[in-house]
């Protein structure tokens, strides 16, 4: 139904739009009014639907209850169910003014990938390591910004030494899931380089009040003494990055773009799907064992993604 529709004039026809005004002084006057209209068919049956969410219940089932003919139930479907008829109306109300979502997973390529990465890490660097890392390893956001210090440890795997990254995996009902990923000693060293050129950038502005040490604190991502980053402002840096890459307005929620394109990538490589289920624990079990996969496993992860790195990381 048009608004034209909905906020008619006509003086023949009351406004339904007047029914949400608290000063209406006898709303019997104005049911009465529209029971008429529709019997002399000046007002249509979507027209008595869109009334309900104006109207209270009890006013709206007094409408239906004048207009209602008993040889002819117009307004009630064959299983004599009006609520069904009331939710297929406002559905399609609303789908004349929700905004189509895009596929935007699905339409991006390789090099805005990459392209995404190293703007990101131009403009700023603890930002730009915080993507890298998510993109390395397929994490969330949220498990990214979660990583703790304490939770990462130097480890010898074939004969190379690397570090090993315990990640708390974001699941429901209060479940806890390790999955350790492993990273390199450079890249390790580019997130430490990243807090020490933000560190020393602010060390005359409001960071310096706090005593920030980036080699003490606590997150592995952080630019406050206490705090993690937020990721409601990491989201907001990356869709600005997306859109200025991809030249798009509407991508919707971005945060996911990195873990989508590593699961791509591990598919289009022939790794079978129940790996890929267990690597990023997408079953809906309580609690998955991860603790027992060799860690030379996880280090052909990493080596799986290392053709795929950004120049900055090269």
């Amino acid at each position: 139904m048009s608004r034209k529709t909905l906020l008619s004039t006509d003086k023949k026809v009351p406004n339904p739009s007047n029914i949400i005004y608290s000063n209406l002084n006898n709303p019997d006057v104005f049911i009465n009014s529209l029971a008429t209209a529709y019997k002399n068919k000046q007002i249509d049956n979507e027209y008595i639907f869109t009334l309900s969410n104006l109207l209270n219940r009890d006013t709206y089932a007094k409408l239906l209850n004048l207009i209602l003919d008993k040889d002819n139930p117009v307004l009630i479907n064959e299983n004599n169910n009006a609520g069904e008829q009331k939710k297929r109306a406002i559905t399609k109300y609303r789908k004349k003014n929700i905004r189509k979502k895009t596929n935007f997973y699905m339409s991006i390529t390789k090099e805005q990938i990459l392209k995404i990465l190293e703007l990101s890490y131009e403009q700023d660097k603890i930002m730009g390591m915080f993507y890298y890392l998510q993109y390395m390893t397929g994490s969330r956001c949220s498990e990214i910004a979660n990583i703790k210090m304490q939770d990462i440890r130097k480890v010898a795997v074939d004969g190379e030494y690397m570090y090993r990254i315990n990640i708390h995996v974001a699941k429901k009902r209060g479940e806890t899931v390790i999955r350790p990923v492993l990273v390199s000693l450079l890249d390790f060293d580019k997130i430490q380089d990243a807090h020490r050129e933000y560190a020393q950038a602010n060390i005359k502005n409001r960071i310096s009040l706090h005593n920030y040490n980036y080699l003490k604190r606590t997150y592995l991502f952080q630019k406050t003494k206490y705090k993690s980053l937020s990721t409601d402002n990491m989201g907001f840096f990356l869709r600005q990055i997306i859109q200025k890459v991809t030249r798009k307005k509407h991508i919707g929620k971005c945060s996911h773009i990195f873990r989508h394109y590593r699961i791509f990538l591990m598919k289009n490589s022939n790794v079978p799907s129940y790996d890929i289920k267990e690597e990023f624990h997408f079953s809906n079990i309580s609690m998955v064992d991860r603790y027992g996969k060799p860690l030379i496993d996880k280090k052909k992860d990493y080596e799986f993604m290392i053709n795929e790195k950004p120049s900055f990381a090269k």
